[in-house]
């Protein structure tokens, strides 16, 4: 009898065990949410999975430059453009932890151009994007972060096509650039040997011997973050060395820099504040001693739109109104302008026609930095602006002096030298890149006429 008793207490406890089980199932939830972050460690990627995501959703989107911040940006952050434009106010919040990354289509572009902004999210790696023209910038609890030109916090992977301009047959390259020794930005060529640094003055005789005291300059560095966007710094660096071997005297040159780095005129920098108000007092400061017969330059390199200039210090953009008030304010007749930067040709129809008005593209076209390669005549000398290079080193040219009787160069001259030897400028461009045509930018002069009479540095 005692197996039947100790059976039937077993048998008891499986029905007991089994009525526990099926009311255990039927009251406790289906499934049990485990903790958030228990939740985005299981769930969540990597960095290295994130580039590769990356890699494989624009592994055809040649060329083009692949930025990766190199830290998680966290959910109810906000990602806006640098510079805030009324007509274009799009954003992207960050649901969950995201990668945050940037992918430029036009290497070694200046900025406005169009760039794409985009999240990776960290629990389902699904991609969202935002078209833009401006670098982002990182929102945290009402906080700006503004940290893309710093180096150590982004990785760039650059995809380069077989270069068509060079016709050198390479394989399409994903290459993980080392940001310590970043100094091919871009696709672009930084170096430390410059036009200036190639001259040799006793090989050429033509220029002036005299002091040029009738010449009065303004130069304008507008917009600088870091090392990676030096281009400008270059543009009015050489200037203004330009300008002193020529003989300007230095209390007629007025050079406004941020000076973030290393400068061959460091100390010649007048101010490195970048301001409306105070490049206005520059203007109606020093140069309330121009004379009539005098001549006046204006000079910027910077970021642009239509219609505006981007000012490092300043939130209002410089336009064509508030150039034209600063020109009226000084007495010479003769005065010329010389703008790089994006869509600058916008200001070729100037509120007045006395200045001459030379700019780097045209309305809508990109300012590109220096791009060196077997097409570019001047790729050994050039640096800064592809453009502007050209114009600079035309004055400095001893084949285009020994052309001209009068051993002087227009300011048409010059331009005209700048668009033969800026490898993207002018319709030649369209005959050296066929399929490369996005990069080809058309400088413009006005009026054209007046500028092959008008001398920089000549009576």
């Amino acid at each position: 009898m005692e197996p039947k008793k100790n059976y039937s207490i077993l048998k008891k406890a499986l029905i007991v065990f089994i009525i526990i089980a099926i009311y255990g199932y039927i009251s406790f939830p289906k499934s049990i949410a485990l903790p958030q972050e228990i939740e985005n460690v299981y769930n969540s990627i990597d960095f290295e999975k994130a580039k590769e995501i990356l890699l494989k959703e624009y592994q055809n989107l040649c060329p083009c430059d692949i930025y990766i911040h190199k830290e998680i940006v966290n959910s109810s952050s906000i990602i806006m453009q640098a510079i805030d434009k009324a007509t274009d106010k799009a954003e992207l919040e960050c649901k969950n932890d995201s990668w945050l990354f940037v992918i430029n289509r036009y290497p070694g572009a200046l900025f406005a151009h169009p760039i794409t902004i985009g999240l990776i999210n960290n629990t389902n790696s699904i991609l969202t994007t935002l078209d833009a023209q401006w670098w982002p910038l990182i929102k945290i609890k009402e906080q700006i972060v503004s940290d893309f030109f710093e180096s150590e916090k982004w990785i760039r992977i650059s995809l380069r096509a077989p270069d068509i301009i060079m016709e050198n047959k390479i394989k399409m390259e994903n290459k993980l650039e080392d940001e310590a020794n970043n100094e091919k930005y871009c696709g672009c060529c930084f170096k430390s040997k410059n036009v200036f640094q190639t001259y040799d003055k006793t090989k050429f005789p033509f220029l002036p011997q005299k002091v040029n005291k009738h010449l009065w300059a303004l130069i304008i560095c507008g917009h600088i973050e870091s090392k990676n966007e030096i281009s400008s710094n270059f543009d009015t660096d050489d200037m203004y060395t330009l300008l002193t071997l020529y003989k300007v005297p230095n209390e007629n040159i007025v050079y406004l820099n941020p000076n973030r780095f290393k400068l061959d005129n460091d100390s010649k920098i007048s101010s490195s504040i970048i301001t409306i108000e105070n490049i206005k007092k520059f203007i109606t400061t020093k140069f309330k001693n121009v004379k009539e017969n005098d001549k006046f330059l204006f000079f910027i390199s910077t970021h642009g739109v239509t219609g505006e200039l981007m000012l490092k210090d300043d939130p209002k953009p410089l336009t064509a109104n508030i150039l034209n008030g600063w020109l009226n304010l000084i007495p010479c007749k003769k005065k010329y302008l010389i703008i790089n930067a994006c869509s600058s040709g916008s200001f070729i129809q100037f509120p007045s026609n006395e200045p001459i008005i030379i700019t780097s593209t045209s309305d809508g076209e990109i300012s590109y930095d220096d791009i060196d390669n077997d097409c570019d005549k001047n790729q050994y000398s050039d640096r800064g602006n592809e453009f502007i290079s050209g114009f600079i080193e035309a004055f400095l040219n001893k084949d285009l002096f020994e052309l001209k009787k009068d051993k002087k160069i227009s300011l048409y001259e010059a331009f005209e030298y700048a668009e033969e030897n800026c490898v993207i400028a002018g319709k030649k461009c369209r005959e050296r890149c066929p399929d490369q045509k996005e990069i080809c930018i058309q400088p413009k002069l006005n009026p054209p006429e007046a500028a092959k009479n008008a001398f920089l540095f000549w009576d």
